[in-house]
């Protein structure tokens, strides 16, 4: 009675099963990792734009409590009171900058790998969303560090039992607002009103990209 010969895979066989194996898993661990980082810069471009949507929102309660002010029958421009709506959207227009020298470009947003610091930016603001106020960088630079940790946003301090929704600013991480002037003029016969572009700008490190993503957004207010 013959007897059938068993025989076990070749060298050949086992290292080109191995070679098929780890092709197959890089190829799905880089689609997986893929995947997670287009999904988490997907959320922090929703969470900057929910933070730039406050800052337009915040500077149009401004302007709008500024008009309300100021078409009233008792306002006295002469003794406008710098706590007041006028007096807070005063204080943002005189941090304005001509036409001729305009918002920063995108491409100087960034140096290198890293955000800039608002300290290269001409009179960088951002404005209180809680209480409607001006916060520039040269009054607290301290709280302006050099680049977003996670995404740009404005950082209050800690909810405590006593106090849920604080409204001092802990710290503002990679965004900031620039005004920038556009005098009237006349176009056509017809005198058009000057108004303000209020340049909303972020800048944060984000996960698989060698250089920080960037946004921006504009919100054009015309003077009375």
């Amino acid at each position: 009675m013959l007897k059938r010969a068993h025989t076990g895979d070749t060298m050949i066989e086992v290292l080109l099963a191995v070679t098929i194996f780890s092709v197959v898993a890089v190829t799905g661990l880089t689609i997986m990792n893929q995947g997670s980082a287009a999904s988490q810069r997907s959320l922090e471009i929703t969470l900057v734009r929910n933070e730039m949507e406050a800052q337009a929102t915040a500077l149009r309660f401004m302007y709008d409590a500024a008009l309300a002010q100021k078409s009233s029958a008792s306002y006295d421009s002469a003794s406008v009171s710098p706590t007041s709506p006028a007096g807070k959207w005063n204080a943002i227009l005189a941090l304005r900058k001509s036409s001729t020298v305009g918002a920063t470009p995108f491409a100087s947003m960034t140096s290198g790998i890293s955000c800039i610091r608002p300290s290269s930016i001409t009179n960088a603001f951002i404005v209180n969303p809680r209480t409607a106020s001006l916060y520039t960088y040269t009054a607290n630079v301290a709280r302006w560090p050099a680049a977003a940790p996670v995404f740009s946003r404005v950082r209050f301090d800690p909810p405590t039992p006593s106090n849920l929704h604080p409204t001092t600013i802990r710290s503002v991480e990679g965004i900031w607002i620039e005004a920038v002037r556009r005098d009237a003029a006349p176009v056509g016969g017809v005198t058009v009103p000057g108004y303000t572009d209020f340049h909303i700008r972020a800048c944060w490190s984000t996960v698989g990209q060698s250089r920080p993503a960037t946004l921006g957004t504009i919100v054009r207010l015309y003077e009375p």
